[in-house]
């Protein structure tokens, strides 16, 4: 279920503070991928496996630890600049550029929302309730799977 929002009926809950517990200076954390062009990768999200999903230029690729899966117009999205991207708890994925929303779920890619004007800086985000948000301007979009 889609829900959108206009900005005068939304208000923060609670404030945001970071936690972490590990320091991410410590080099024996970090790996490079060599197949990755930085200069495509726009956005990023991690499933509850561990494995990377990433919004590049004009496709989506999926980092299974070992191999990457990727995504694109044969698999149905037409995204420019995948500047939002997110796992969802349930194994779901949803994917925005400044236009439109998808979301992969039962392994296949499906859109959800166009004729959006969604800023490059917006990323979702799940609250407490399991709801996904995401801004566009003027205007929530809230995603209840």
């Amino acid at each position: 279920m889609l829900n959108v929002l206009t900005s005068k009926s939304v208000h923060a809950l609670e404030h945001y503070q970071p936690k972490l517990t590990v320091n991410l200076n410590n080099q024996k954390l970090w790996r490079r991928l060599d197949w990755l062009d930085s200069s495509r990768l726009f956005s990023m999200s991690v499933n509850n496996e561990g494995h990377l999903w990433l919004g590049l230029d004009n496709e989506i690729a999926f980092y299974d630890g070992s191999e990457v899966k990727y995504y694109g117009t044969e698999d149905g999205i037409k995204l420019n600049k995948i500047t939002a991207i997110h796992a969802l708890e349930n194994g779901n994925v949803l994917a925005a550029d400044n236009k439109r929303i998808y979301q992969f779920k039962d392994n296949k890619w499906t859109l959800v929302q166009t004729g959006l004007n969604i800023p490059y800086s917006a990323q979702f985000r799940t609250g407490h309730d399991g709801a996904t948000w995401l801004p566009a301007a003027n205007k929530l979009i809230v995603f209840k799977d």
